[in-house]
């Protein structure tokens, strides 16, 4: 939403808004909600269209639609020092799961499946669950607080996003509903389930990424084996970022001097 704010402050200011991340669509509306729609919303209040690769520029129809090679949170991950975690991980491997859709969190049988399953695999490898509030609250609603302890399948805080990805680099694999984590997965060359009915973004599918469709069935044979899924696909050479700055200087919005 706050995409979709912005992008209207820039119109009635008469200014030009630009996207980036422009172009990604599930075509679905219900999936994700309200993500989906803000997306169309957002491209709609737009002139340029920064895409995260060829697939997400050829959703766009009208306006000025630039490729950048890939998303910007790759130039964000290598932001992130190679610093200890800020909490305690495990020695040997270990996954995490962030889990927070309320298409999940709203569905009892759903969430219980997964719970288990992730209860089960964390026998065999430990298991990180990050404490999304609206996940807390799922949790102690539907009574499946019993399936944590303090060694196999660990609660743990939301950590900021420097924190975290440090967190992710030690990992072996990650169980998510979300996208952004799905791209992080990607760049880092890290297994990751999406557990989602549909996603917006291509990046890992096929090759690190898996989309259970909900499935418990697909999210448990993920977890027999997350290790043979990995990243076949070189990245761009070009940093997105430098992309987007670049022709920002061409259109004359920023020079050496900053911002005009």
């Amino acid at each position: 939403m706050t995409t979709v704010l912005g992008s209207l402050i820039g119109r009635t200011l008469r200014a030009t808004v630009a996207h980036i991340e422009g172009g990604l669509r599930s075509y679905d509306l219900r999936h994700p909600f309200p993500e989906e729609l803000n997306r169309k919303l957002a491209t709609a209040l737009s002139r340029i269209h920064y895409a995260p690769g060829a697939w997400a520029a050829s959703n766009l129809r009208a306006g000025e639609v630039v490729d950048t090679g890939s998303n910007t949170i790759r130039d964000s991950l290598e932001l992130v020092s190679d610093e200890e975690p800020a909490i305690a991980v495990p020695e040997g491997p270990f996954g995490i799961v962030s889990l927070h859709r309320f298409e999940l969190l709203n569905n009892r049988r759903l969430l219980t499946e997964a719970i288990e399953l992730l209860a089960g695999a964390a026998r065999r490898t430990p298991l990180l669950f990050v404490d999304h509030p609206v996940t807390i609250a799922a949790l102690e609603r539907f009574g499946l607080d019993r399936h944590f302890d303090a060694t196999a399948f660990v609660r743990v805080p939301r950590l900021l996003f420097f924190d975290f990805v440090r967190v992710e680099r030690r990992c072996g694999f990650v169980v998510t509903d979300s996208g952004g984590s799905q791209e992080e997965c990607y760049y880092l060359d890290l297994p990751c389930l999406v557990h989602r009915v549909k996603t917006e973004r291509r990046e890992g599918l096929g090759e690190n990424a898996v989309l259970s469709g909900m499935s418990a069935d697909v999210l448990g044979d993920f977890l027999a084996d997350p290790g043979r899924f990995r990243r076949r696909t070189a990245l761009p050479p070009a940093s997105p970022s430098d992309v987007i700055v670049g022709d920002l200087e061409r259109r004359g919005f920023v020079s050496e001097a900053g911002v005009g």
